[in-house]
């Protein structure tokens, strides 16, 4: 599956991916990314200046930021699920006409948030996986995540730790011509968002949605009878290091195998900060916190608390927080650290 039930993740312990869609596994792989190469910057492998995209800064807490001549984009072979892609979604129906909160409430009536139903209301937070008849998650929309990101930055929990987020942003995203509806995605990634303001280093950076007319080569089409189905692998590269991962986990393994982890998961990601923390002598308390949750509620972290929680309260609604794998230990941090560092050292 490409989006893990909210039963199973009770037993991940960040060992498994919540959500593989191509757009959220891209944003996990650049985070991985800045962490390597924060790593390399301390460790002085970069010997030019501009062969990285992270430079060091003068800040006793966060050392690093991404270059200011730096721009960051993001290709999709469809438009994103969710809010930006609803009125595709019905223009490719029978009958295209919207459906009413009559004609899907008996299939979504106990989901607090919505998938395909509903399709009256635009501009609201919207669930994935989107079938009425599939096992309930909390994760959200690509849609979602990505105007969320337009607010918050690209960086996630761990990297926004050590790096500044001024410089990481999207400056554009770019859909086949074919997906782009004018007014869904100007909905979705401007209108409903617009009214933010600024909170300590967080503001509302404008994304560029631009198309094109050159296809993916195993991109769907809607008028291809003979079109590719969705697999349900999905393939990460982060430097030279790269695997393919199923269900959330390493191709080969269980979802109950500690080994079966992507190195993009938020163990790996934790591991990893503390290392960055180990090389930097930084005062930031990862070493000692006692779950994932701790992490994330740590000081170092309070504006970016306070800039999401003003986003998902007063734009994206409703945003249900999914906390069902905060509470872990990272065990045995340095065995999992020698892993994520040698998997890839790029």
């Amino acid at each position: 599956m490409k989006c893990i039930p909210h039963l199973i993740l009770q037993n991940a312990k960040g060992n498994i991916l919540h959500d593989s869609h191509a757009e959220i596994l891209a944003i996990r792989a650049f985070n991985r990314y800045l962490l390597q190469q924060c790593m390399n910057v301390i460790k002085q492998k970069e010997t030019d200046n501009h062969s990285s995209i992270i430079e060091s800064t003068k800040d006793s807490i966060k050392q690093f930021k991404i270059r200011k001549e730096i721009k960051l984009h993001m290709y999709c072979s469809e438009c994103p699920c969710g809010d930006a892609s609803m009125e595709l979604v019905m223009s490719r129906q029978e009958d295209a006409t919207p459906w009413t909160r009559q004609q899907s409430e008996d299939t979504e009536r106990s989901v607090k948030l919505m998938g395909r139903g509903y399709f009256d209301q635009l501009g609201c937070v919207r669930r994935k996986p989107a079938r009425a008849d599939a096992p309930i998650s909390f994760s959200k929309s690509c849609s979602d995540k990505i105007a969320l990101r337009q607010y918050l930055s690209l960086l996630s929990c761990i990297p926004a730790m050590f790096i500044e987020s001024e410089n990481a942003y999207l400056d554009s995203i770019i859909i086949p011509k074919r997906d782009y509806i004018d007014s869904a995605v100007k909905r979705a990634f401007h209108t409903r968002i617009s009214s933010m303001h600024k909170i300590g280093p967080y503001d509302l950076h404008e994304l560029l949605v631009r198309t094109t007319e050159s296809e993916f080569k195993f991109s769907r089409t809607p008028d291809d009878s003979q079109q590719p189905r969705p697999s349900n692998h999905g393939c990460i590269v982060v430097g030279d290091g790269f695997e393919v991962i199923i269900n959330g986990v390493l191709q080969g393994y269980k979802q109950t195998n500690a080994r079966a982890a992507s190195f993009i998961s938020r163990r790996f990601m934790w591991a990893l900060g503390i290392d960055l923390s180990n090389e930097i002598q930084s005062d930031i308390d990862i070493k000692n916190s006692l779950s994932y949750k701790e992490i994330k509620n740590c000081k170092v972290l309070a504006e970016r608390r306070l800039a999401k929680k003003a986003v998902t309260e007063q734009c994206l609604i409703p945003w249900i927080r999914n906390e069902v794998d905060d509470e872990w230990i990272c065990n045995q941090p340095n065995i999992l650290i020698r892993e994520a560092v040698n998997y890839t050292n790029n």
